[in-house]
């Protein structure tokens, strides 16, 4: 799978396609039902070109013949948070769940996670976007009742270590997770964030002005792996 070719972007556009049909019935009652899984759909417009940048982008575009083939491209995306080091989601969650907790963060920084931030878990290549601003909790010890009820001491002295808070962060994201994600998986964050894409059509152009400044833009839209 090869990058596309790095060089500024002066547009994004960037949509998110769910297949939706809906009814109404007799009663007034509408009903929706959604076809296939979400993506991320993206219309991309570079700058004036020279010749010199232009045509490597539709070499590259052109070796890739048609939508059938993958390839991923980075956009400026940075994070709003304050998300830093190597976070690692805390417990498994199924396909479908859109809440996770992320463990591993610094603890008790404020918006450590902030909505719009985008990030992806590293067993599978889909984008997610933060729902909800949240912040990472302290690593405090947190007091755990024995079998009998009765509350451990802080410290646990007299029985077991007590559970402690592993300087997590409980976030909700969009969509909803298409994989299983397990325990330990590494986060990937960055202010240029890397999406797996494929054309959204197999044809392709571009336009040419006096004196010789090259125009391009390209359409695509999410491949999940």
């Amino acid at each position: 799978m090869a990058d596309y070719p790095s060089l500024e972007y002066k547009v994004i556009d960037i949509e998110s396609n769910q297949v939706e049909s809906q009814h109404v019935s007799e009663s007034g009652v509408m009903q929706a039902r959604k076809h296939g899984g979400q993506r991320f759909k993206m219309v991309i417009e570079h700058p004036p070109l020279t010749k010199a940048q232009m045509m490597p982008i539709n070499a590259y575009i052109e070796s890739l013949q048609g939508e059938s083939n993958e390839f991923t491209i980075s956009l400026p995306m940075p994070m709003l948070g304050a998300v830093s080091g190597s976070p690692v989601t805390n417990s498994a969650r199924a396909g479908g769940s859109n809440s996770i907790a992320i463990d591993n963060l610094v603890a008790s920084v404020t918006s450590v996670f902030v909505a719009g931030d985008w990030i992806n878990f590293n067993n599978h290549s889909k984008g997610y976007k933060i729902v909800s601003t949240v912040d990472s909790e302290a690593a405090d010890a947190i007091a755990k009742a024995d079998s009998t009820g009765v509350l451990l001491k802080a410290d646990g002295s007299g029985d077991k270590l007590l559970m402690t808070r592993a300087n997590q962060a409980h976030v909700t994201i969009f969509p909803p997770l298409v994989e299983p994600v397990p325990d330990g998986t590494g986060i990937s964050f960055d202010s240029a964030f890397t999406f797996t894409v494929e054309l959204s059509s197999g044809s392709h152009d571009y336009m040419v002005e006096p004196p010789n400044i090259y125009k391009k833009q390209i359409e695509v839209i999410e491949s999940i792996s």
